[in-house]
């Protein structure tokens, strides 16, 4: 910038007075773009997720959508999501092009300005020359310049919209971190020692400016009760579950653990106190023993023990079972291969080495190193229930809750989740 504008004074000072309009034009059509730039970007994100989330959903409801003959609605709905996707890019190139060819026009007016000028107020030797043609070269290169400027200056506008959305996740109210009552360790060891649960003129809103959701909830639990709560949908039976984890914080009232006031305790010693088993069973990709016993506080006799209590020794054994299966169809393939080359010999012999290794492995790892996918998919629903009715059992809280724990499995598998949990949490 600093070369152009050198050049041009020392071709012709009046040149420079046409500079200031055209900044003004330029920045007149950048703030007109703007705008409509940034209500684009911010498209961009809204368009681009439903795909990937429609694929996502495909490819694991593969089997549902073929049983149920629905290929061309969710190809179709896969078409209009991508149209709109290339609508909103196209729109963006759109607008760029529309404010280059504007920019361009304003250099080329900026040019003819120049010629005009030069012709009228210039010198007929060679070296004025020399100089009209160096200042014509650089009004184009400025084009350039002047593009790449306040396109860089966009990009930086685009990037700190982003900034600007983490503070906003910052504003997020945030869980209520103040305690008036934290016990000690001690303490913890032995609370809560019965499980009785006390509400006490309980009232609650999910946002300030909603109607309350539980209005004047009081009832008394004593310990090693089993209570059922039963109403419509909407009665607010999940609700009493977000209260006693503190979820969602109640407005006025309180919740009494073991004579203890749960509303005045930090979360962590709260949470930790009772045990939820919701309606979808959740499991993290991992082994069968840090589903069980993420924090790694039991052995893995009780986690064994358990999990045969609970029926589920076959998955422990499944694998075990697939990987025999392939040792076996590689046995009988060498047995009818025709194994004279050299080759084949060695590759027979690698074979060999790769089932001894495989057999090692096997013998040094637990049943509890068995793999789970995530969210359970190399499980049946039942078996994923049980696992985590198993990791609720392991953990031998007082206060356990179950949010229709069984609605989604058949008959046959409820019972028997029915008759374990009438074992395990008797007391």
């Amino acid at each position: 910038m600093v070369s152009v504008t050198w050049i041009i004074y020392q071709a012709n000072w009046r040149l420079l007075l046409a500079f200031p309009v055209m900044a003004a034009i330029s920045c007149t059509l950048y703030m007109i773009m703007m705008p409509a730039h940034k209500s684009i970007c911010s498209l961009l994100g809204q368009t681009d997720k439903p795909i990937g989330n429609l694929r996502n959903e495909s490819i694991q409801g593969n089997s549902t959508i073929r049983a149920f003959k629905k290929e061309k609605l969710f190809m179709n709905l896969n078409s209009q999501l991508l149209d709109s996707d290339i609508l909103v890019h196209r729109t963006s190139m759109a607008i760029w092009m529309w404010f280059g060819n504007s920019n361009c026009f304003n250099v080329q007016a900026l040019s003819f300005i120049s010629c005009t000028i030069m012709l009228f107020h210039g010198s007929a030797d060679s070296t004025d020359a020399i100089w009209k043609s160096m200042v014509l070269q650089r009004i184009w290169d400025l084009h350039h310049s002047l593009w790449g400027l306040l396109h860089q200056t966009s990009g930086i506008e685009r990037r700190m919209v982003k900034v600007l959305k983490c503070f906003q996740t910052l504003e997020i109210p945030q869980e209520r971190s103040d305690a008036k009552t934290v016990l000690t360790e001690e303490q913890l060891k032995s609370w809560p020692s019965t499980g009785s649960l006390i509400y006490d003129d309980v009232h609650l809103r999910y946002r300030p400016d909603c109607d309350l959701v539980l209005k004047g909830v009081s009832f008394n639990i004593k310990g090693g009760e089993k209570v059922g709560i039963v109403g419509r949908t909407g009665a607010g039976k999940s609700t009493l579950i977000q209260c006693i984890s503190r979820l969602v914080e109640i407005e006025s009232g309180n919740m009494i653990i073991d004579g203890v006031n749960t509303t005045d305790l930090p979360l962590e010693q709260v949470r930790d106190a009772i045990t939820v088993i919701p309606q979808d069973p959740t499991l993290f990709a991992g082994s069968v023993r840090f589903n069980l016993d993420p924090m790694e506080k039991h052995t893995d006799e009780e986690m064994l023990s358990l999990l045969q209590r609970a029926g589920l020794q076959k998955i422990l054994n499944r694998e075990k079972t697939s990987a025999e299966e392939e040792r076996g169809k590689r046995r009988k393939r060498r047995v009818y291969d025709d194994s004279d080359s050299q080759s084949q010999s060695s590759s027979s012999e690698s074979e060999e080495e790769d089932e001894d290794a495989d057999l090692k492995k096997e013998k040094s790892s637990s049943p509890l190193d068995m793999a789970i996918q995530e969210g359970g998919d190399n499980l049946s629903s039942g078996e994923k229930q049980l696992l985590c009715i198993c990791r609720a059992a392991l953990r031998k809280r007082k206060i356990i809750v179950l949010d229709e724990a069984t609605a989604n499995i058949d008959l046959i598998t409820e019972q028997k989740i029915q008759k374990f949990m009438a074992e395990e949490f008797k007391d």
